[in-house]
Order: structure tokens, then sequence, then C-alpha cells
């Protein structure tokens, strides 16, 4: 019985998020200088070949996911620093949704891993300051509210003597 499109759809996804799994895990404890293809093909269990069929290269991967991390950021920060809450609940819902992804498992520490490595190697490639400029984004949400809260704070010096 021939495949549909779907089934191929959902077989080339399936393939796509392995190597994403692999490259994140790999990238998060190793960094981008000391993974190999070889190294991420292994880890998500299918041929260079095929890795080479959905990334021209390890950088590709890396910076795609560095992206994806930067995106998923900037959705999060935008939604608790947009909102109408005062800046100290804003921060505390922040800091409490950050620590329960982290101790929830292990793909949030692994993001966080990524991105102390891509700071760490942003001579790699040109495309990686492009990344570093929208990584600044998420920061561009939290400032408003650092402001109000700096604000509130020097009209209330006695709430901060407490």
């Amino acid at each position: 019985m021939p495949r549909k499109k779907q089934q191929f759809e959902a077989m080339r996804n399936a393939t796509k998020d392995k190597i994403a799994d692999a490259g994140l895990r790999l990238f998060a404890y190793k960094g981008l200088s000391a993974t190999s293809i070889q190294d991420i093909a292994r880890q998500a269990d299918i041929s260079i070949g095929l890795l080479y069929h959905y990334y021209k290269s390890k950088e590709d991967l890396f910076n795609e996911l560095v992206e994806t991390a930067i995106e998923g950021a900037d959705q999060a920060t935008r939604l608790i620093f947009g909102s109408d809450h005062a800046p100290a609940e804003k921060i505390q819902t922040f800091s409490q949704d950050v620590i329960e992804e982290i101790a929830s498992g292990e793909w949030m520490s692994q993001v966080y891993l990524l991105m102390i490595h891509h700071t760490l190697e942003l001579g790699t490639s040109r495309k990686t300051s492009k990344i570093t400029e929208k990584g600044l984004a998420p920061l561009q949400s939290v400032e408003p509210t650092s402001a109000k809260g700096r604000r509130w704070a020097c009209a209330s010096p006695a709430i901060l003597a407490k």
C-alpha cells in the first residue's frame, strides 16, 4: 500500500525532531566546537547522509536551535512582562516559571546550556551575531517592568527599608 503525503510529512517531522533533540543534547553538554556531525547522527540513530538532507552543517542546526530557543523565550517573556500585573509580581511569575521548567525536565536545562554555549562561541559564524541581536528581544520585554519597578522603589523608600 503506497504511503500518503501525510505519512511522509509525519516521517519527515519525526526525523527532524530526532535530529533536533540529538543536537540540543550534544550542543548543550559539549558545545558547537566539540560536537561533530557524526556525533549528532549517532545520537539521533540516523545516517550522516540523512542528517545532511535536513541540515547543510552542524552550524545550521545549532543556529536553528538557538533561534527556536530565542523565539520561545521572547514569547514567554512578552506574555508575562506585557501583563498589567505589578513589577514584583511579573518578576516572581517569570522566576517561578523558569525554575519549574528547569526542575520539570531536562529540555529547559539543555536550552539554557545551549544559550550559554552560543554566547561563548559568538565568533563561530556571521549568522551568530544576527541571532544574538534577536536574543535581546526577550530583554526588551523586561525593561519597561524594570524601569517601572525602579520608579516605584524610588517613590517608596520606606518599603525598601523593611
